[in-house]
């Protein structure tokens, strides 16, 4: 399967993820009820927050994967630093589970408003989430050798596969059994258990250990090489979580809760932008990893480029429908005009800040080729230490107003100023080359479609027709910028390599 291919399919599979997850949520209300939905949703929080563990030792692992791949690491190198990295992730989700069990109770007392939930079922439920939060983590490492061995193919469709067993089997399962929430973590239980057996032995398969081999060159030596190495990336990753989360606690503490709500809002259809570009950023790296280890740097260049493209092209057309018919949008999606009106305030500012944090996230997939993260790092740093400061003074000063503008204002300076020396590993003029070929101009033959504003009233719409309209407007964006860019070419070449008759 050629790299194109791949990326559309890891890109489709994390859509029809996040697909499943909003239109199921009336369900499970319906089902559980929106107190037992709420411990649902702390579950799903509990996950995000257990990321923040990997500190990149997950890139690591893949990196060295596909540098393995492309013969550039011995396979004892390799062995010994697969098994201190499986030592190290068994480790945290063995600590996982000993913290979570034996302090359920104090979760329940301290975290949660149980309203009314009986204590019983919520610390029952609260253990389940836990047990199935490490086994979620302990999978994060077996994806991460199989993204670097380059299979995205098996990878997206698993996920495809056990995202369906885990969102939308579970809820027949609910409704002939009659179950309550904790027969929902139960299900999710199995089916994550499986899911990890599954990955386990796929890995198994895919490294093909010999006798002697499984616990091969494990020590307090290679592990602290492994922490070592993965420093740099953990740091960043540390770094960018604080500076994508710090906005919502300022937020919280200078405006009403109402407010606070429609932010949230605001935040959340944001995140769509990150969630469309990750995949093809992430499915890159490992690629390109391997054609530089190979002495193919035009090969991963052009690759680079591509990549580029197409995540403009996405994000470009999100974005625009997003700004233009933010409110609508927001109403279509909520059925809530008073929060939709207060929320399509933030919208526009805070989707071009999104857009630009999205965008700034393209030489992520330099750095891993490269295997090169500590000027990532130190720039980072430069904008954490900056952009605090000036978060709280215009918070203080201009409540949640001031703070859109400095999150929109510091993704455009990182964009400007950091990623001209991030991308200065494949030559001094490379970004400015790559940004107006495969970023701005793309992005502004999207926003053609704006013209529409002027001549389509859809005050009058009903939320589907909205909807409808909207997703609409979506693909004309994205036909105009595939249409008025390079990627016409890449589509069309594409479209002949899937559709070209079978030979017989």
């Amino acid at each position: 399967m050629s790299t194109l291919k791949k990326i559309v399919l890891n890109t489709g599979s994390q859509v029809y993820m996040a697909a499943l997850a909003v239109l199921t949520i009336p369900l499970y209300l319906t089902l559980l009820g929106q107190t037992a939905y709420g411990l649902i949703a702390f579950f799903l929080q509990l996950q995000t927050i257990i990321t923040v563990l990997d500190i990149g030792v997950s890139a690591t692992v893949s990196r060295n994967t596909t540098l393995y791949m492309a013969g550039k690491e011995s396979r004892k190198d390799y062995l010994a630093s697969l098994n201190s990295v499986e030592v190290i992730f068994c480790s945290i989700a063995a600590l996982l589970l000993l913290s979570g069990i034996s302090g359920s109770s104090w979760i329940m007392n301290s975290w949660l408003d149980i309203e009314s939930v009986d204590p019983q079922v919520a610390i029952q439920a609260i253990v389940l989430m836990v047990i199935i939060v490490a086994l979620r983590w302990l999978q994060t490492f077996y994806r991460a050798i199989l993204f670097g061995a380059e299979k995205i193919e098996w990878v997206s469709w698993f996920n495809i596969l056990f995202s369906t067993i885990r969102v939308v089997a579970v809820l027949p399962f609910l409704w002939f059994i009659q179950g309550g929430i904790v027969a929902y973590f139960l299900f999710q239980l199995f089916a994550n258990l499986l899911e990890l057996v599954f990955l386990f032995f796929k890995v198994a398969r895919h490294v093909d250990y010999l006798p002697g081999e499984r616990f091969q060159g494990i020590g307090f030596n290679t592990v602290g090489i492994a922490l070592r190495s993965s420093a740099a990336i953990g740091a960043t990753a540390f770094i960018w979580a604080v500076l994508t989360q710090a906005d919502k606690f300022f937020v919280l503490g200078v405006s009403s809760l109402s407010e606070f709500a429609a932010y949230s809002i605001v935040v959340t259809a944001a995140s769509v932008l990150v969630l469309l570009s990750a995949p093809l950023i992430y499915a890159i790296g490992p690629r390109m990893a391997r054609l530089l280890a190979e002495q193919q740097q035009d090969s991963a260049i052009q690759l680079f480029r591509t990549g580029s493209l197409f995540v403009s092209l996405v994000l470009g057309a999100c974005c625009t429908v997003g700004v233009l018919w933010s409110q609508e949008l927001l109403w279509a999606w909520t059925g809530d005009p008073a929060i939709s009106a207060q929320a399509g305030q933030f919208a526009p500012l805070y989707l071009f800040g999104s857009l630009f944090f999205a965008l700034n996230y393209l030489s992520y997939s330099i750095c891993f080729a490269t295997g090169d993260f500590d000027a990532r790092m130190k720039l980072s740093a430069v904008a954490l230490v900056i952009y605090l400061p000036v978060l709280y003074v215009a918070g203080e000063w201009f409540s949640a107003d001031g703070i859109i503008y400095s999150w929109l204002t510091l993704n455009i300076l990182f964009f400007i100023v950091a990623q001209p020396h991030l991308y200065s590993k494949f030559g001094k003029r490379f970004f400015i080359k790559s940004v107006f070929a495969d970023i701005l101009w793309p992005i502004t033959c999207c926003f053609v479609v704006f013209v529409m504003w002027f001549f389509i009233d859809v005050s009058g719409f009903s939320r589907i027709q909205i909807i409808l309209f909207v997703t609409g407007m979506f693909f004309c964006s994205l036909l105009f910028g595939v249409f008025f860019s390079n990627a016409r070419g890449i589509v069309y070449r594409f479209a002949c390599d899937v559709f070209k008759p079978v030979k017989n």
